[in-house]
């Protein structure tokens, strides 16, 4: 009964190796939906250049947005939330807002999640609320 178009979504991660090509600790989290996805990027506040961020039909590259707020220090613990109501995402990182856009696609119920790490990856405090429950894992 979990939609992508409202829920909130709360994790704590952290990347700690940053040696040899994994220097800017590029990270994804996926929230995947049926038939949809919402990818978001996390990476060494240096590396922000290459990132996007998709969410049901819409997307954002570091290219042509500000992307700047999913640039964090990987070797720490960092708090990544999503916070979505009809349809419109807002993305925070470490309690800053990070972007926020509303999505085109037909609202979807979500079944999982993903998490993309290059090199070692830790996570905690992992949940999924909607107002009427929530889900920890």
């Amino acid at each position: 009964n979990l939609m992508n178009d409202n829920f909130t979504f709360e994790t704590t991660l952290k990347s700690p190796y940053n040696g040899g090509s994994n220097a800017c600790q590029f990270v994804e989290v996926l929230i995947q939906c049926k038939d949809d996805i919402i990818i978001i990027p996390l990476a060494d506040k240096a590396c922000g250049g290459d990132l996007r961020l998709y969410a049901a039909g819409a997307m954002a590259e570091s290219k042509h947005a500000d992307l700047s707020g999913f640039g964090c220090n990987l070797n720490e613990w960092n708090t990544l939330k999503v916070v979505t109501k009809d349809k419109k995402m807002d993305f925070f990182v470490n309690g800053k807002k990070a972007y926020s856009f509303t999505f085109p696609n037909d609202p979807t119920g979500i079944v999982g999640v993903q998490y993309r790490f290059s090199g070692a990856g830790a996570v905690k405090n992992t949940r999924f609320s909607n107002g009427a429950f929530e889900l920890k894992l």
